[in-house]
């Protein structure tokens, strides 16, 4: 928040960050990227979404919320350019897997304040979720999850979509 306003930038990114701000926080937040947007620049969010999916792992990490499509709707006067879901079917498919993962994995750290759970979420460690063994490499590759990928295209309107990405004007 003390960044130089003196500088205008082209693209600003905002990536995981914004879920984890109170009300209070996000304007100022929102309102500082604004003053330091060039005139025909953009700013770019992932966020994680549809709150039906809320889990151990927005507990994890310190989460305030998840967003909807429809909040970027005139989202703190800024112009929607783009707006697309990421990840779904596979994410959510995935889902029940996940929260297991980390609770068996991480739930101690549920004891850790919120701003420290936010910080920490940065430095993870879960087997079979964020590290894998080499073997796996054999399946997790660009050509193996093409299919996936060309399914997120064909459902990146959905509201069940567990991370959005969006584009902003002035």
């Amino acid at each position: 928040m003390n960044f130089d306003e003196s500088d205008k930038f082209d693209i600003i990114v905002s990536a995981f960050v914004i879920e984890h701000l109170e009300d209070f926080e996000l304007a100022p937040f929102i309102g500082k990227m604004k003053r330091l947007l060039s005139e025909d620049g953009k700013i770019i969010l992932f966020v994680p979404s549809s709150m039906k999916y809320w889990g151990i792992e927005d507990e994890m990490a310190g989460h305030i919320k998840r967003y909807e499509f429809e909040d970027f709707n005139n989202f703190y006067e800024l112009k929607k350019q783009h707006i697309i879901g990421l990840t779904y079917p596979v994410s959510n498919i995935l889902f029940g897997l996940s929260n297991f993962l980390v609770k068996k994995n991480e739930s101690s750290k549920l004891n850790l304040s919120q701003k420290e759970r936010t910080v920490y979420t940065g430095n993870r460690n879960v087997p079979f979720k964020t590290t894998f063994p080499s073997i796996f490499k054999f399946v997790l590759n660009e050509i193996v999850l093409y299919p996936f990928h060309l399914l997120q295209i064909l459902f990146g309107r959905n509201k069940n979509s567990m991370v959005i990405y969006c584009e902003l004007k002035l």
